[in-house]
Parts: C-alpha cells; sequence; structure tokens
C-alpha cells in the first residue's frame, strides 16, 4: 500500500511544480507588461515635459519645436533645457511671439477685429494672440 500511496504524493508534488512553473511563467509575463507600461507612461511624461518647455519658450508652432527637442535628446542632449537652448540657437525664428503681419493699422497698432477674425480660422497660435490682446486692451 505504501507504493500506491507514494504514486499519487509524487504526483501531486509533480501537480505543485508545475502549478509552481506556470505562476513563475505569468509573472514574468506580468512583469513585462508592467515594463512596457511604464516605459509608455515615461515616453508620455517626457513629451509633455518637452511640449511644457516649447510653450513656455514661446514656441510659434509648439508641435515643431517639441519634435526638435525630442530629436535633440535623441541625439545625445543631457536634458530638456540643454536641447531647447541649442535649438533656439539654430532656429530662434521658431520662437518669440508670431508674426503679426496683415493685422497691423496704419499707426503699428494690431487691430483686435482682425486679430479675432483671424482667431477663428482655428490656428492656435493666432487664438493666444487673440486672447493676450483682449486681456491687454485698457
Amino acid at each position: 500500500m505504501s507504493d500506491g500511496t507514494a504514486g499519487q504524493g509524487g504526483q501531486a508534488g509533480d501537480d505543485g511544480e508545475g502549478l509552481a512553473q506556470k505562476l513563475i511563467g505569468e509573472l514574468a509575463q506580468v512583469k513585462a507588461e508592467l515594463r512596457r507600461a511604464q516605459e509608455a507612461i515615461g515616453g508620455v511624461e517626457r513629451r509633455r515635459t518637452v511640449e511644457r518647455a516649447a510653450v513656455e519658450a514661446q514656441a510659434r508652432d509648439v508641435q515643431a519645436a517639441a519634435d526638435a527637442i525630442e530629436q535633440r535628446l535623441s541625439a545625445g542632449a543631457t536634458d530638456v533645457a540643454q536641447a531647447l537652448r541649442e535649438i533656439k540657437r539654430e532656429r530662434p525664428g521658431l520662437f518669440g511671439v508670431p508674426a503679426r503681419a496683415g493685422v497691423e493699422g496704419g499707426d503699428g497698432a494690431v487691430s483686435l477685429t482682425a486679430l479675432r477674425e483671424r482667431a477663428r480660422t482655428g490656428d492656435r497660435a493666432s487664438l493666444l494672440l487673440y486672447l493676450q490682446a483682449r486681456r491687454e486692451k485698457p
């Protein structure tokens, strides 16, 4: 009888080992998924930081500035501030207040009506200019 009991005990041990191996495999998969999710979150956070830096630097085209900063970071820039400094030095036209050509009056003053019309086109920079002018208007 001891042979039958030993056989069942051995089989239960095999099942336990199989279950342990299965759980180890599942754990490895979960860890890999977690690592991928953390990398994705890191990428989103980095992009948000880059876009915020572009906005704070008064980029005329935030998307283009953010893409240029990302390229610099990929090329070896140590941080966002360094990449931004390099881009501002190489592409100064990408930063600063957008040109107001075509909306200035004869005395150089910007017409609020003209800015409002440009803002209605859906251009975000034009909308920002309009909102700033409206806020600054006495």
